[in-house]
């Protein structure tokens, strides 16, 4: 299926023209292009060439398994009825939403975890009392977000 493999370019090319961006702007853009760079190019470029890849080796070799142990008048399907277009299209679908999700999560993940972003100032300080091994405070959106309790494992005094 070509599709895979035109994803796959896309995603290429758009990994190359941000990293373009971010070495000639490093001033301008946040650090979450950095992580978006790699989405587009690992999940982005190489899983999609390689399920494209794979929707052509796999029913090649099912076809060549099935002519070897199959007697001679009987008919083997062909590589196309071997994996019909219907269920590629399917997983092409939910490959296009796994990248999808997985660029929107790599440019603000606070807004697909819990809701609301935060702000840096919470941020900073939910790193602060952790790091120090304090409870955290209740209402911190870093808490909440993972469902973890408000003073971590430990009762406050």
């Amino acid at each position: 299926m070509l599709a895979f493999w035109r994803i796959g370019m896309a995603s290429l090319l758009a990994a190359c023209l941000l990293w373009i961006v971010r070495v000639a702007l490093p001033q301008g853009m946040p650090a979450s292009i950095d992580v978006l760079i790699g989405v587009l190019a690992l999940p982005g470029f190489a899983g999609s060439i390689i399920n494209g890849m794979l929707y052509k080796i796999v029913p090649f070799l099912a076809w060549f398994h099935l002519q070897s142990v199959t007697s001679a008048g009987r008919a083997v399907p062909n590589m196309k009825g071997i994996l019909g277009e219907a269920e590629q299209r399917r997983q092409l679908t939910a490959h296009v939403a796994a990248l999808g999700l997985l660029a929107a999560a790599a440019m603000g993940p606070t807004v697909l975890v819990s809701g609301r972003r935060s702000s840096w100032r919470e941020r900073r300080t939910a790193r602060r009392q952790s790091a120090q091994g304090r409870p955290q405070l209740p209402g911190n959106p870093a808490t909440e977000a993972l469902g973890a309790p408000p003073y971590g494992d430990r009762a406050l005094a």
